[in-house]
């Protein structure tokens, strides 16, 4: 969670800079936008728990905001949460480019788990608001179509039967 956050507080300052918002509060939006699954726990769509995931959200997020004493934490969550402003639809296009990422380098560490995180690219493009965001996409697409093409190759050349030895 820690990684994710910070690395798409990065997105989020570079997407806000490219429309001319403020940077560092969309950095500091995306500083919190997680904080509930310290509490939580990160509910992936396949999560038992995934229907209730609104209301446990919102209730470790009202916990967390008591114990820290500071409101302004809770507010940036709720805002984030209802992505009306552009400010909350700059910091969804980060969250989800950084996890475009980070199934990309997911991609190059495990070449057998691939098919796995396919079905998330045309998720994510669905939901990209930003044009910014939707130039990085289409990049982060090149680059694992690239990927993609150089195992083919890579598999192409090896002996039939034959897994590379970090597989």
């Amino acid at each position: 969670m820690a990684e994710h956050s910070y690395r798409a507080q990065f997105i989020a300052y570079d997407l806000a800079k490219d429309l001319g918002e403020d940077p560092a509060a969309c950095a500091h939006m995306m500083m919190v936008h997680d904080m509930q699954e310290c509490l939580v726990g990160d509910l992936t769509p396949d999560s038992p728990l995934r229907p209730k995931k609104p209301a446990l959200e919102l209730s470790a997020a009202h916990k967390l905001a008591a114990l820290s004493g500071n409101n302004e934490f809770l507010d940036l969550f709720l805002e984030y949460e209802k992505n009306e402003t552009p400010r909350a639809r700059i910091c969804h296009d980060a969250d989800q480019l950084e996890c475009l990422i980070q199934a990309l380098e997911y991609a190059r560490q495990y070449p057998r788990r691939r098919a796995a995180l396919e079905d998330f690219w045309p998720y994510v493009e669905a939901r990209l608001t930003t044009a910014p965001a939707k130039v990085i996409f289409a990049e982060l697409l090149k680059q694992k179509e690239e990927l993609l093409a150089s195992h083919r190759e890579e598999t192409a050349r090896r002996p039939r039967g034959k897994a590379p030895a970090h597989e």
